[in-house]
């Protein structure tokens, strides 16, 4: 009896060869895969602590600031608990920042070239990541939102001290020191930096004259005043020409404390980044 013949040897190799070469690629994706995990897993952590901050205070624009005392020294010293506790978080990313090079050889193309390139940015965006999800352990751990933090943080380091809202770092790029995001429409460049503060701070501040008494025609007048023309002066920070007495007041014990806390090249990461809309424009209720 005749045997039956078996698949011939060049399918046989075919296969082989095919299989060999699918488990090459799924090693290789694998390892891809982790290598981004690992580059990205700050972001992740930051989407998830802010997550929480969100279940727990609502939305940014949730926070509704007193109608007469804009910062009380209770929000003042738990803020500042929050900066202080993170003065080694904010030198661990400004060294991040110094050492960030962006710096492809020439020579690179292909596949090699975009893997440096996204190897340089996760090693950037993997530590920005860190630092957010530790400051927002923080804000969980004083309760304070992520709405009542930006009012605080925007009225004491940029209306009440004068620092600037588009105040950021210095990136090493081919070579040179600069501001990677000046010349981009990146979230981080100076325009949207300054846009973002307007979105966040404006509706923050339109919370405020939301709760005034209608029986207290006097201060909602001077604060849809100051909101007036802050909405006109698209550069500007609300309370430009100085804060009303009674919160410069409240202020001015703790302004050694805020000027030691105050830092540059984090700065351009901590307002919330709102979704929809420019927020260059707001009215009035």
């Amino acid at each position: 009896m005749e045997e039956k013949k078996g698949m011939p040897g060049w399918i046989k190799g075919c296969l082989t060869g095919c299989a060999v070469m699918l488990l090459l690629v799924v090693i290789l994706l694998t390892f891809v895969c982790q290598q981004f995990k690992g580059m990205f897993q700050g972001v992740a952590e930051a989407e998830n602590s802010f997550e929480q901050l969100t279940r727990e205070f609502g939305d940014y624009d949730a926070y509704q600031p007193d109608p007469y005392v804009s910062i009380t020294a209770d929000q003042l010293e738990r803020f500042l608990r929050i900066r202080e506790s993170m003065e080694d978080d904010r030198f661990r990313m400004e060294d991040v920042f110094a050492g960030f090079d962006l710096t492809v050889d020439e020579e690179l193309s292909g596949p090699r070239k975009v893997w440096t390139v996204l190897s340089e940015l996760g090693g950037l965006m993997n530590p920005a990541g860190q630092y957010l999800a530790a400051r927002n352990e923080q804000l969980l751990q004083e309760q304070m939102s992520m709405g009542e933090y930006a009012w605080v943080y925007g009225l004491t380091y940029h209306s009440w001290l004068g620092h600037n809202i588009t105040a950021g770092p210095k990136l090493n790029v081919d070579g040179e020191a600069r501001d990677l995001f000046a010349d981009s429409d990146s979230p981080f460049s100076p325009r949207q930096q300054q846009r973002r503060y307007r979105r966040v701070i404006g509706a923050l501040f339109q919370n405020q004259i939301d709760g005034v008494p209608e029986d207290d025609p006097e201060r909602l007048e001077l604060l849809q005043q100051e909101f007036g023309r802050f909405e006109n002066d698209l550069r500007s920070v609300i309370w430009k020409d100085g804060l009303p007495e009674a919160d410069a007041a409240v202020l001015e014990p703790y302004r050694a404390r805020l000027e030691a806390t105050w830092h540059a090249p984090t700065n351009l990461m901590e307002m919330p980044f709102p979704e929809g809309g420019s927020g260059a424009r707001f009215s009035i209720k």
